[in-house]
């Protein structure tokens, strides 16, 4: 499967708007856990694999999908990764973008940093991008250089990897 995120940006119409939250609100919101995850339903052209409610193996598996970034570079991702880069690229912030995953944030070393990770700031959140080229984040749905100090977000809290 191979989702173009020039083509779902100018496919959809508006976007999402987030307001801005203290990081205690942010985090009491984004740690859901459950004995069974239940993830929203993916965007329209990923396949039927990604019906609401349904895990499938596709979601989960972290190459089973092509994901082609605003800069022409593709990587192979997960279903859940493709879905919240879908959501971040129309505008959403990380927590819109795993909003009802079930997903928990576990703070984790700057190294170790994948597409698909979340930065935290005091006041908001973005999905990452990593490429051979450096790291960025998803801000207004463009992909933006990463700057810690950047964005008018407040501080820098640090990075997590959502994880089921």
């Amino acid at each position: 499967m191979r989702i173009d995120a020039r083509q779902v940006a100018a496919n959809r119409g508006g976007s999402l708007r987030t307001t801005k939250s203290g990081l205690r609100k942010l985090t009491a919101a984004l740690v859901i856990t459950a004995a069974i995850t239940i993830v929203p339903a993916a965007p329209a052209n990923a396949g039927a694999a990604h019906a609401r409610g349904r895990i499938t193996p596709e979601w989960i598996d972290p190459s089973s999908t092509t994901f082609c970034l605003p800069d022409g570079q593709c990587q192979k991702v997960s279903g859940l990764v493709a879905h919240a880069l879908d959501i971040a690229f129309n505008g959403g912030n990380a927590s819109t973008a795993y909003a009802g995953t079930g997903v928990r944030f576990p703070w984790i070393d700057p190294s170790n940093l994948m597409t698909g990770d979340v930065a935290f700031w005091q006041y908001n959140n973005a999905v990452l991008i990593v490429e051979n080229s450096g790291l960025f984040a998803i801000i207004n749905g463009q992909m933006t250089p990463f700057n810690a100090n950047g964005y008018g977000y407040g501080n820098f809290q640090g990075f997590s990897h959502p994880s089921g």
